[in-house]
């Protein structure tokens, strides 16, 4: 995508003096319904086989050939405390492995660093959203 030119940064910066497009947002929730959706994910209740299917994931990111780097520690406690968000909008209270997989990429995407490119890979280059989609769907979901 590249950076904005000389003249368009320029731009930029004069629209921005005294003019914060911030000031003009209205909020969309308070502190209370905040509280109250942080309360709710905390309730989601997750199968320990999903614990097991997060973590072959991530084992299966670091030992891809496609990525220099997978997902770390840190970077795995990142799926299940995301693992709500798709529940919240539902009565059942349960994490499905669907759930996971919905958010799986989006959630690890930054957390990978695909393999430097190579001549070959030039003409066919690789994104860690697809690798990440690839062995994310490679991976049996529990039953």
């Amino acid at each position: 995508m590249g950076y904005p030119s000389h003249e368009n940064r320029k731009r930029i910066l004069r629209k921005r003096v005294g003019d914060n497009p911030l000031d003009s947002l209205d909020p969309v929730a308070d502190v209370s319904d905040v509280l109250a959706m942080q309360d709710a994910v905390a309730h989601v209740k997750v199968d320990s086989s999903l614990h097991d299917y997060a973590l072959e994931i991530v084992n299966r990111t670091r030992k891809s050939e496609q990525l220099a780097l997978g997902v770390s520690p840190r970077g795995t406690l990142m799926l299940p405390a995301r693992r709500a968000s798709p529940r919240l909008s539902r009565s059942s209270g349960l994490c499905l492995p669907d759930d996971f997989k919905q958010l799986a990429v989006s959630v690890f995407s930054h957390r990978v660093v695909a393999v430097r490119v190579t001549l070959r890979c030039r003409k066919n280059p690789e994104t860690t959203d697809s690798v990440l989609r690839d062995i994310v769907e490679s991976v049996p979901v529990p039953l």
